[in-house]
């Protein structure tokens, strides 16, 4: 059920030091049952949307803390999970990338900044933040 239907972002990435961006990215994917095509793919996508597919075959110890957490954010949505569970996705970042972060979880909730819903509603994103903003 994990790997068809949550996705999750922890506080720190948890990103495997001894693989590429894009490897990290996919895994859940490949735990579900994708091909590493049809993954690989996806996986691309999501960390274009991110801006962070210049560092798709970087290892984690070669990008910054803020990119780091990008990737884990597309790492959660690389199946299109109906739940999302993030804890502290924005506690190590500055105001710029924690927007980004947050807008990414929104988007992938369909929740639009105008109010209207797109296709993706009714997906779920659960953060635990001492955030205030």
């Amino acid at each position: 059920m994990r790997a068809h239907r949550i996705g999750f972002v922890f506080q720190d990435a948890s990103l495997d030091p001894s693989r590429v961006i894009l490897d990290s990215v996919i895994e859940p994917a490949l735990h579900a049952g994708w091909s590493r095509r049809q993954a690989r793919a996806r996986g691309r996508e999501l960390l274009e949307q991110m801006g962070v597919a210049a560092r798709a075959d970087h290892r984690p110890g070669e990008i910054s803390g803020g990119q780091a957490q990008r990737v884990a954010v597309c790492r959660a949505l690389v199946t299109d999970p109906a739940v999302v569970l993030a804890e502290e996705p924005t506690g190590n970042l500055d105001r710029d990338n924690a927007e980004g972060v947050l807008a990414a979880l929104s988007r992938a909730t369909g929740a639009g900044r105008d109010g209207e819903d797109s296709p993706d509603a009714g997906r779920t994103a659960v953060i635990a933040t001492h955030d205030p903003s």
